[in-house]
């Protein structure tokens, strides 16, 4: 630990970069890992002879769980820092991965992963994503868009990894490999993570430390009780809420869609590929305009541009030319969401307590990821059409939408 501070503080590339590349490593691998099960979706259907609901559940409970252990994992890691944290992260990950492959009935996988994969990706994801915006302050929106590009680069990679692994070794076969993978990248860059560059040293950006700043504390801003008493938490929470299940639908539900209406399974399977890569360039298009219009009001617009692509989706035909539309329009706009959602919650919280707020801020995603699939696999149990679930989380987004954009300007408490 004290040869990686003294590296950090004597290199001649600003160590927040440093951090920047291994939270892209951290966040592309622990989000590639879960969403490339869509992937996996029918064998695991047809292994269990199980609905869409009962097999959504598994991704659902994951996500549910990954969720609300990021606020345990952003409070331990603002108490004992990030390494300890995410290197736990990155074990609890590979052993749900693992156990889940040798599982038996629906309900072990359901279990594996919403203790592994569900505990795990929480411990990885959010104190990671949460030390970016502590590193920076004239970079912040350049730097936390970049280290958040790894989802989409996860999101590209995984699934056709996934693909591959599946036609060789099954889908089990292939959840043992990316067990092995989880414990190689994500347990490798805990051992880059330091928690502020005041730990070095150093100021945000590689400046010096500021006179008024020394024997300061190395950050400002609200405490959890501060934030959670202000109508702004709520109001983003809710927001986060809608939109969240309408992001975790698309992940479970895109590639059964299109394999139902006859389109080829590869294409379809890179239809989650082309999110990814979509969402990078939202990453960067849609944090550069927050600088000019507010981080709210870009939230807003993304929520409704999301609402739009769903729109598309449920009204156009259902062949892969149609659905690459929906998954570059759809892709571009959340990517812009969850670059930007740091940075806001650095405005308007102050970064003292940053990760434990974003894992309180982020117990919203877990909800929404327990929602939208499942009730979206439930309509479709119901009625064999995906009609009424996409009419619905149309209207999720249009109200995330509306909430976001009446956010108050500053955290005032009720």
């Amino acid at each position: 630990m004290y040869d990686i501070m003294i590296s950090a503080r004597n290199t001649r590339l600003f160590y927040g970069w440093y951090i920047v590349g291994a939270v892209f490593l951290l966040s592309g691998t622990a989000a590639g890992l879960i969403y490339a099960f869509s992937v996996f979706f029918e064998e695991i259907s047809h292994s269990f002879n199980a609905s869409r609901a009962e097999v959504s559940l598994i991704f659902s409970g994951a996500e549910f769980v990954w969720f609300l252990s990021g606020f345990l994992g952003g409070y331990l890691a603002d108490r004992f820092g990030p390494r300890r944290v995410v290197l736990g992260g990155a074990l609890l990950m590979a052993a749900g991965l693992f156990l889940a492959s040798q599982a038996t009935t629906l309900a072990g996988i359901v279990l594996a992963y919403a203790i592994g994969v569900g505990i795990g990706g929480g411990f990885i994801y959010i104190p990671a994503i949460s030390l970016v915006p502590r590193w920076f302050r004239r970079r912040r929106g350049l730097a936390s868009g970049f280290a958040i590009c790894g989802v989409g680069a996860g999101t590209f990679a995984f699934p056709i990894l996934g693909k591959i692994l599946l036609d060789r070794m099954g889908w089990d076969g292939a959840h043992v490999v990316f067990a092995g993978i989880a414990v190689a990248i994500c347990g490798s860059m805990a051992f880059f993570l330091i928690t502020s560059p005041a730990t070095v040293g150093l100021g945000p950006d590689g400046d010096p430390v500021r006179q008024d700043e020394a024997g300061a504390p190395a950050v400002s801003g609200y405490t959890l009780g501060e934030a959670i008493r202000s109508r702004a938490f709520w109001q983003f929470y809710v927001a986060c809420l809608l939109t969240s299940a309408v992001i975790f639908t698309t992940y479970v539900h895109l590639i059964p869609y299109a394999i139902d209406h006859g389109n080829d399974r590869t294409g379809s399977v890179a239809l989650l590929g082309v999110v990814g890569v979509a969402s990078i360039a939202g990453r960067f298009l849609f944090g550069g305009l927050s600088d000019r219009i507010g981080g709210k009001r870009t939230i807003s617009l993304m929520s409704f541009g999301m609402a739009a692509a769903v729109a598309w989706w449920l009204l156009s035909p259902p062949s892969l030319g149609f659905l690459y539309v929906y998954t570059v329009i759809f892709g571009a706009f959340y990517g812009g969401y969850i670059s930007v959602l740091p940075v806001l919650a650095m405005i308007f919280f102050g970064g003292r307590h940053l990760s434990t707020i974003i894992g309180a801020l982020y117990t919203s995603w877990g909800v929404g990821a327990l929602i939208g699939p499942t009730m979206t696999g439930y309509f479709f149990d119901v009625t064999q059409d995906y009609s009424t679930g996409f009419v619905t989380l149309i209207i999720f987004l249009c109200v995330a939408s509306a909430i976001s954009f009446f956010v108050r300007d500053h955290a005032e408490s009720f």
